[in-house]
C-alpha cells in the first residue's frame, strides 16, 4: 500500500543538484510503537519497514537519487553535504 508522506523544504536553500526535505512522521508503513515514517535502523522497527519508509522518501523525488540521513541531535551542529 502506497502511503502519502508530508515534507517541508527551506525556501532559503538554493540547491539545484542536491534536493532536501524535512519529513514528518506521517505516511510511513511502520506499525505499533514505530507507527510512522520511521527511517532509523537504530530502532527496533523491522528492517523491511525502515527500507520501505526510505523508499517512500526516495519516491517523492525520483527513482534516481541517493538518500542521505543523519542521526538527529538537538544542537547547533551543522553537517555539510556536497557532491564529494
Amino acid at each position: 500500500m502506497q502511503k502519502s508522506t508530508k515534507f517541508f523544504q527551506c525556501a532559503n536553500i538554493d540547491a539545484t543538484e542536491i534536493k532536501h526535505a524535512f519529513f514528518t512522521r506521517n505516511g510511513g508503513v511502520s506499525q505499533g510503537l514505530y507507527k510512522s515514517l520511521n527511517v532509523s535502523f537504530s530502532s527496533n522497527d523491522l528492517a523491511e519497514n525502515v527500507i520501505a519508509n526510505r523508499q517512500l522518501i526516495i519516491d517523492e523525488f525520483s527513482a534516481n537519487c541517493q538518500l542521505i540521513t543523519l542521526h538527529q541531535q538537538h544542537s547547533d551542529a551543522v553537517m555539510l553535504v556536497d557532491k564529494e
